[in-house]
């Protein structure tokens, strides 16, 4: 009779990770994923405190502007990263008490003071328009509105470095804003139900 001396098949154990296994596979991920956060674009160059300073004046600027354009309802400002139409303001109630106005972060760190105050008068213009006459918003007469409070030549430095900023071309400035009112006619202006001229 014939003995058949089969070895047996041992079957492997799945080993369990060691705990020196485990750490020779983490600290290169670990190390990958610190580097790439050390070498990330961040959002803004400008360090956080400066931002947090130039929202903080916007938001001053933009009181000082609503108080003296009488205009009862509440804007808050609010900074993107991005924004179609770069500054931008919306009603955010049905009521229109109360508006938020975007700025596009990069634009607004390159605003001089009085370029601020042109373009956060500019879009109280459009709060104003919306709040007296919804259905006639064009960026003349926000404009107007916004000239009531601040100078054309300031206006005119932001339009050129709005177009400077988003690569477009310009229009002739004598159809985005109204002369200055030392040159203005009697009787120019939107009428306003109150209010400085």
């Amino acid at each position: 009779m014939k003995t058949n001396y089969r070895v047996p098949v041992r079957t492997r154990k799945a080993r369990q990770p060691s705990t020196r296994r485990r750490v020779r596979v983490l600290v290169p991920a670990l190390t990958t994923m610190a580097f790439l956060l050390a070498f990330a674009l961040p959002v803004s160059t400008e360090p956080p405190n400066i931002v947090k300073l130039k929202v903080e004046r916007a938001q001053e600027v933009l009181e000082e502007l609503r108080t003296a354009l009488l205009i009862d309802a509440s804007v808050e400002v609010n900074v993107v990263i991005s924004h179609p139409l770069v500054f931008a303001v919306r009603a955010a109630d049905i009521q229109k008490s109360h508006f938020v106005l975007s700025m596009e972060q990069g634009f607004l760190l390159m605003l001089e003071e009085d370029e601020l105050r042109a373009a956060l008068a500019h879009e109280l213009g459009h709060v104003w328009v919306f709040r007296h006459h919804p259905y006639l918003q064009t960026e003349r007469l926000a404009n107007s509105i916004g000239q009531r409070v601040v100078r054309r030549d300031s206006f005119e430095k932001l339009y050129s470095k709005l177009w400077a900023y988003e690569g477009a071309s310009s229009v002739a400035m004598d159809q985005l804003l109204v002369p200055d009112p030392d040159l203005r006619p009697v009787g120019s202006y939107p009428a306003l139900t109150t209010g400085p001229p």
